[in-house]
């Protein structure tokens, strides 16, 4: 197949859409396809003053088998959008791809204007929605004249059975909502000794690794780490370690200070994947405080890594985390809260699902997320040509 996808969030961009959208673009090539990406990510991000505005405009590259399109204008904050985006994507789109492949973590003009574009050139199209809609679902529903989000050709699909049930209400005149896993290769977080040691009950090492951005709620988490504190048992040592950065940088540094926890949680910043993988094979649970995960790669990178799994019921998590077998799915902040006092004070239940983490991968992988998108890609193609059939038939 042709296939073109249509991004906000690309690479070199972090977050788990840009890993995934590029996974699964550059796996479809290994599988044979030729894939093509349209995004509004720079190749470059802006780090200062002195780097606004470098590489922007319309910019070609190749990466991984993927030829690449970026469609880039100065953003403030970096959104991954464009102004022009409808006039580019009718200059860049035709000719790219037999199939569209749109992929969106927010509501943006790249992402509409796509699938406008889409529908003027009769393709058949595949959305995918990474983030769930929230605050978002009135904007949806009131931009669908707009850009055709519920047209009746296109298929839709979420990465988890929860970030589908919100869309499915928005989106009826559109179909069934399908499910997209998320691919990972899990081999890659496996950093174990030859000889698995069990936890020490003395020590609570407490690790999150996100963007530090108000969707991720990193101030909230330091304010139920501190709440946690005064509920541990005597004799145990509990330190967080925050890997990640984003606008909050200075708010979360302000709240550590404020909070007294100098001493207790370490700032890491940004950091590639061998840092982070050695600072996991040196922790014990990962603890996740966003509502709104759709899916929760950070969450099943460290699952794959061993660790246990506190994460909240409101999100994704659920698709490969089952409740006191790979982590605690728990109900609203309280419940993150307590569940770390937990895993503190019962150290048989945080020993009896490390085990399990580090001696069964998830139920994640690449294969099933690849022959999820050629089967939605393949009902797309014959989605399409129903519509046009009913079509001609009608205008006869």
């Amino acid at each position: 197949m042709r296939i073109l996808i249509v991004t906000d969030c690309y690479p070199p961009r972090v977050g788990g859409i840009e890993t995934q959208v590029r996974g699964l673009a550059e796996n479809l090539v290994r599988r044979g396809h030729e894939v093509q990406v349209i995004t509004a990510t720079p190749g470059t991000i802006a780090r200062g003053p002195d780097d606004i505005g470098k590489e922007r405009g319309v910019i070609f590259e190749e990466s991984g088998g993927v030829r690449i399109t970026r469609l880039t204008a100065n953003i403030p904050w970096e959104i991954p959008d464009h102004p022009q985006a409808l006039k580019l994507l009718r200059e860049h789109m035709p000719g790219k791809g037999d199939i569209v492949h749109v992929h969106t973590g927010m509501l943006t003009r790249v992402s509409g204007s796509a699938m406008m574009v889409a529908a003027e050139l009769g393709l058949p199209t595949v959305m995918t929605w990474h983030s769930m809609l929230g605050l978002a679902r009135p904007v949806l529903a009131a931009t669908d004249k707009m850009f055709r989000w519920a047209h009746p050709s296109i298929v839709h699909s979420a990465v988890s059975t929860v970030a589908v049930k919100p869309l499915q209400n928005v989106l009826r005149n559109s179909g069934q909502v399908h499910v997209l896993h998320n691919g990972n290769d899990t081999s890659e977080w496996r950093n174990f000794p030859d000889e698995l040691l069990p936890p020490d009950p003395t020590r609570l090492n407490v690790v999150t690794t996100i963007r530090i951005a108000p969707r991720k709620r990193p101030v909230q988490l330091l304010w139920m780490f501190k709440r946690a504190l005064r509920g541990m048992p005597p004799g145990v040592d509990v330190k967080l370690t925050l890997i990640g950065s984003g606008p909050l940088d200075f708010a979360v540094t302000w709240a550590i200070y404020l909070l007294g926890l100098r001493s207790k949680v370490r700032r890491m910043g940004r950091q590639p994947h061998e840092v982070i993988r050695n600072i996991y094979a040196e922790s014990d649970v990962f603890m996740l405080p966003g509502r709104l995960e759709s899916f929760g790669i950070a969450a099943l990178e460290a699952r794959s890594a061993g660790l246990v799994i506190l994460a909240r019921d409101t999100t994704g998590t659920g698709e490969f985390i089952h409740h006191e077998r790979d982590g605690l799915i728990v109900h609203g902040d309280k419940g993150l809260i307590k569940g770390l006092q937990r895993l503190a004070r019962d150290f048989e239940l945080r020993e009896k699902i490390q085990l399990f983490n580090r001696e069964a991968l998830p139920e994640v992988s690449w294969d099933r997320a690849l022959d999820q998108a050629e089967s939605l890609y393949r009902y797309a193609v014959v989605k399409r040509a129903r519509f046009d059939q009913e079509n001609a038939t009608n205008s006869n």
